[in-house]
């Protein structure tokens, strides 16, 4: 099991750039989980398990609870992985600390 850690210091394109270099064939579940629960909407790291185990987490890129820059970077990479539009969309309006997504398997 690997697990790595890549701050993408606070830009979303520093975190689509990394994870477009990533193999995302085998990603099981993505996770966002909020930098600073004191705010509605926000920073939130990203963490995708793997089949294998692996795990990768890209901190300080995406964000939920809104609808700007962050939020959308995020919605693309669930896209990619195959989650719906509708239901990757849910974390504009998430508030809570964690929001989980399962990856369809092909």
């Amino acid at each position: 099991m690997n697990i790595a850690r890549i701050d993408a210091l606070g830009s979303t394109s520093n975190g689509l750039a990394i994870l477009e270099r990533v193999n995302l064939t085998d990603a099981t579940k993505v996770s966002l989980i909020r930098n600073d629960i004191r705010y509605e909407g926000g920073a939130a790291d990203m963490v995708i398990k793997f089949a294998n185990g692996d795990e990768i987490t890209i901190s300080n890129a995406f964000g939920m609870g809104y609808g700007g820059t962050g939020p959308c970077g995020a919605v693309e990479i669930l896209q990619k992985l195959g989650v719906s539009t509708e239901t990757a969309e849910r974390l504009f309006e998430y508030h809570g600390s964690t929001l989980h997504f399962s990856i369809p398997q092909k």
